[in-house]
């Protein structure tokens, strides 16, 4: 055995290269691939290869990203760093990793039907922010792995699986899609003219903001056998590329895909376009604009003047209660807070069906660092205006951590939170202002996380309720931090009379 393949290896070193070496940028381990004879995806992928080659990039700064299908092995043979993702959803994997580490070059491969069916808003969405990536779009105008369903691309009367006497739908237009969503670089190549695909796909990398290259190619295996009246072999649908291409030259890149000839379906099949439809200049980059909305939001160094007023450096925070209680807007007007004041911070929300008296919560995660996970899992503070949502989130609380609840509710059984036991809905009912129990609640947050500025708190609620209500608003702030500084604290595990750790007269106790 051992000879055998020693044989092996002395034999392929003694094969001379011709031309490229694609082996540099290959896990050879994977080779031979797995697509069938015919297929399209190689020949693609090899032009995408001779691309990146000619880009120069540092290898350690690409990243290939693909969703689920045909095109999806592509990770798989392509030794970059690659990620792949769930069906439909490469796009947004995408865009994080872009928003993460802007140094880093974002492909992406995918299918006609994982990123225009299952995906398409996905694609609708990254078109529109015209972020720095390049989609990679493989179109065989069929789901080739999963049994040969007719997808978004199919073109109309050809039959598939589920389309045994002919595709009654028009197939789409998904040039025309890309450029009218925002897409700022559309090109159209296919498996016959490889040179100029080679040619595209360089453009298409290069190009600062969002680039989509739509390959046409063909899958005989479950698109041609079913539509043996035009196709013979896997050739006829090579050729059929040939003769359906409408061939641009690069001083007929159109401005807008109106200005060319519209694809229509004639008997073969529908033409198409071939070539760089559309390239605008791009005046405004994705990623710089939405720092420059981070510096504006955290007011340049202020991050640095907080960081130094405590050791709080990362709280994940939830308030729970019922519909109806205002607890997300609690967590907005906290979160602008702290974003006024230099945190990063990811907000989230959820609730029921029901306009009052459903479940309802909302997490923040408040960091001076990057945030790379934006739910709350183990609690630094839970604010629970209910017995239910204390009894359900009071054990995520850390050992330490704070539990600020209402006097209707008992948290005495989470020994391992500070219990803050406070009649929070009833002072807003004493000032005559039901509705702010939540604004309440903030004030005794307030007082009890010291690094929150009180001016940037009181900006917040009346950036946030509504106009006629600031008044009263900011009178429940206040009555929340006069409660928290008067009100007794209930006991801890080790102090056992519930008025707080100095005892109920606050002396200390011998």
């Amino acid at each position: 055995m051992t000879q055998t393949n020693s044989k092996k290896n002395e034999s392929k070193q003694k094969v001379p290269r011709l031309g490229f070496d694609y082996d540099q940028y290959l896990r050879v381990e994977h080779m031979p691939h797995l697509w069938c004879p015919g297929c399209g995806h190689g020949m693609v992928m090899k032009s995408l290869i001779r691309a990146i080659h000619q880009t120069g990039w540092e290898r350690d700064k690409i990243v290939i990203i693909s969703g689920i299908g045909c095109a999806a092995r592509i990770p798989t043979y392509l030794d970059f760093d690659t990620v792949h993702t769930t069906h439909g959803r490469a796009l947004p994997f995408a865009t994080g990793v872009r928003l993460a580490n802007p140094d880093l070059h974002v492909i992406i491969a995918t299918g006609d039907g994982d990123s225009l069916a299952i995906g398409g808003n996905h694609f609708i969405h990254a078109c529109r922010r015209n972020i720095d990536m390049t989609l990679v779009l493989f179109n065989n105008g069929i789901y080739g792995m999963t049994g040969g369903q007719y997808s978004p691309s199919t073109p109309r009367h050809d039959r598939s699986a589920t389309s045994p006497y002919g595709n009654v739908e028009p197939h789409f237009d998904i040039a025309g899609l890309a450029t009218s969503s925002g897409a700022g670089f559309v090109a159209r190549g296919d498996t016959y003219h490889l040179s100029q695909l080679d040619k595209m796909l360089y453009r298409a990398l290069m190009y600062p903001g969002f680039s989509v290259t739509e390959v046409m190619e063909g899958c005989f295996t479950t698109h041609g056998r079913r539509n043996r009246n035009r196709y013979k072999s896997n050739l006829d649908m090579l050729m059929e590329q040939k003769n359906m291409a409408i061939e641009l030259k690069d001083d007929e890149t159109a401005h807008s895909i109106k200005d060319l000839p519209v694809d229509s379906d004639g008997p073969n099949g529908p033409k198409y376009l071939h070539g760089v439809l559309y390239e605008k200049e791009n005046k405004g980059n994705y990623l710089t604009l939405y720092d420059e909305v981070t510096r504006k939001a955290q007011k340049g160094d202020a991050l640095g003047r907080i960081a130094s007023k405590g050791n709080l450096k990362h709280i994940e925070l939830r308030f729970a209660g019922s519909g109806g209680q205002g607890l997300i807007l609690s967590g907005i007007i906290l979160a602008d807070a702290a974003v006024e004041q230099g945190w990063n911070v990811a907000q989230s929300q959820s609730y029921g069906p029901e306009a009052r008296g459903g479940s309802s919560k909302c997490d923040l995660v408040l960091s001076h660092k990057k945030i790379e996970f934006p739910k709350a899992t183990k609690l630094d503070v839970l604010v629970a205006l209910t017995q239910e949502a204390c009894d359900k989130y009071g054990k995520m609380v850390k050992d330490g951590g704070i539990l600020l609840v209402d006097a209707s509710v008992d948290g005495t059984e989470h020994h391992q939170a500070r219990l803050y036991r406070m009649p929070i809905i009833s002072t807003a009912k004493k000032i005559k202002s039901p509705m702010s129990a939540n604004v309440v609640a903030l004030g005794c947050l307030h007082t009890i996380l010291r690094p929150f500025a009180k001016q940037a708190m009181e900006k917040a609620v009346a950036k946030n309720v509504p106009g006629p209500t600031v008044e009263k608003n900011l009178e429940a702030f206040k009555a929340g931090r006069h409660l928290a500084k008067t009100a007794t604290r209930k006991k801890s595990r080790k102090n056992g009379n519930g008025n707080g750790k100095n005892g109920k007269n606050g002396k200390k106790k011998s």
